[in-house]
C-alpha cells in the first residue's frame, strides 16, 4: 500500500513539475543567454499606418521565425510605421517614422532602453565611435547627429529636400536627397566636421547608393511621376543608374533603367562587391565592371526590397504587402533559386543582418 501511495505522490510531483516547465515562456529559437538577439536576421515590418502595429520579426540561422519580438518582451507595441532598423554595438535602433521617435533596445534581451524624438525620422547610419546620423525627411531636411552612448541628439546638419538613405565612403557620408521623388541631389558630409562639403546634382529621386569592389559608387535615381496643376499624371522622368568616382564622386557613366513609368527604388551589392542588384518589376543583376548595366533577370517576382546576406551572399526580398495582413519574405540563393518563404509581420519592407 505504501508503494502505491509513494508512486502516486511521485506521479503528482512529476506532473506538476512538467506543467510548471511548460508554462515558462520560451525564448525565440536561436536565442541564448550569451548572445540574445545579437546575431540573426531582423525583418522590418512597417505595420499599418496609424495602427501602432509596427514590428520586428527575428529569424535564426535555421530560418525559424519569431514574430513581434519587441511586443513579446516588452508587452507593448513597438510603434507606428517602422521605417528602418539598425544594430549598433549591442543596441538596436528602430526608426519609427509616424511615431516620430527612434526606439533603442538591448539586443541581448530586446528590452526597451530609451528613445529620442525626431519629427520625421527615415534612416539611421552608424559612422563609428559614439556617433550616428539620422535623416530627418521633412521639408528641406536635416541630418541629426546622435551620440550613441547617451542616445541624445547633439546637433543637426542641413541637407537637401527629403533626405533618405545614406552611404559611408571613407571619411564622407553621402545623403540621398530624395525629396519624395522630386529631389535630385546628394549631400556629401565630412564626418570629422559634420558639415556638407559638396552637393552632387543627379536626376530625380536619388534612392540608394552602394560601393563596389573597385571603390566606385553606384547611385540609383528612381525618377518621378509628373503632374499638372490639377494633379493629373502627365508623364514620368526616367530612372537612372549612375556610376561615380569613389574619391571625388564625379560622374563616370550613367544608364537609363527600365521604361517610362518604371520607378525602381532598391539597389544592393554582393559581399565581394562584384555583382550589383536592382529591382524593377523583378530582380536584375549585373557585373560591376559591366559598361551597359542592363542586367540579367534573376527573379521575376515583383518584390519590394533587396537585402544581401553579407555572410552567404544569399538574397532576401520582401513580397508586396496589403498592409493589413501578415506578409512574406523570400530567401534565394545568389543566383535566384528560391530556398524558403517565411510569414512575417504586416508590411515587411526589408531584412537587416547582424
Amino acid at each position: 500500500m505504501k508503494k502505491v501511495f509513494f508512486a502516486f505522490v511521485f506521479s503528482v510531483v512529476l506532473f506538476s513539475c512538467k506543467k510548471d516547465e511548460e508554462e515558462i515562456p520560451m525564448p525565440a529559437p536561436g536565442v541564448t543567454d550569451e548572445t540574445g538577439y545579437l546575431h540573426g536576421k531582423f525583418v522590418i515590418n512597417e505595420g499599418s499606418f496609424l495602427s501602432n502595429n509596427a514590428s520586428i520579426s527575428y529569424i535564426n540561422a535555421s530560418n525559424a521565425v519569431t514574430n513581434d519580438v519587441y511586443l513579446q518582451v516588452n508587452a507593448v507595441e513597438l510603434g507606428d510605421v517602422l521605417q528602418s532598423f539598425a544594430v549598433i554595438g549591442e543596441r538596436g535602433y528602430a526608426v519609427l517614422n509616424n511615431s516620430q521617435r527612434v526606439e533603442v533596445v538591448n539586443m541581448r534581451t530586446m528590452q526597451h532602453v530609451t528613445d529620442f524624438t525626431v519629427d520625421y525620422p527615415r534612416h539611421i547610419l552608424s559612422i563609428g565611435g559614439e556617433k550616428a546620423y539620422v535623416t530627418n525627411g521633412s521639408g528641406m531636411g536635416v541630418v541629426k547627429v546622435v551620440n550613441t552612448t547617451t542616445n541624445t541628439i547633439t546637433s543637426e546638419i542641413p541637407v537637401g529636400l527629403g533626405p533618405e538613405r545614406m552611404l559611408q565612403v571613407e571619411g564622407k557620408v553621402l545623403v540621398m536627397n530624395n525629396g519624395y521623388g522630386a529631389g535630385n541631389s546628394i549631400s556629401v558630409i565630412d564626418i570629422a566636421t559634420d558639415a556638407v562639403v559638396n552637393t552632387i546634382t543627379l536626376s530625380d529621386g536619388p534612392a540608394q547608393a552602394i560601393r563596389d569592389a573597385n571603390g566606385k559608387v553606384w547611385v540609383l535615381c528612381s525618377g518621378q511621376v509628373l503632374y499638372d496643376d490639377m494633379w493629373n499624371v502627365i508623364g514620368h522622368s526616367s530612372a537612372v543608374l549612375y556610376k561615380l568616382d569613389g574619391t571625388n564622386f564625379s560622374q563616370e557613366a550613367y544608364f537609363t533603367i527600365g521604361s517610362e513609368g518604371d520607378h525602381p527604388g532598391r539597389l544592393s551589392v554582393s559581399p565581394d562587391g562584384n555583382t550589383i542588384y536592382y529591382l524593377n518589376n523583378g530582380l536584375y543583376a549585373f557585373s560591376a565592371s559591366d559598361d551597359t548595366a542592363t542586367g540579367v533577370l534573376l527573379i521575376s517576382d515583383n518584390c519590394t526590397s533587396i537585402d544581401i546576406d553579407p555572410a552567404t551572399g544569399d538574397i532576401w526580398s520582401a513580397g508586396i504587402s496589403d498592409f493589413m495582413n501578415p506578409s512574406w519574405v523570400y530567401h534565394y540563393t545568389s543566383t535566384g533559386s528560391l530556398i524558403d518563404s517565411l510569414e512575417v509581420g504586416i508590411g515587411a519592407s526589408g531584412v537587416v543582418f547582424n
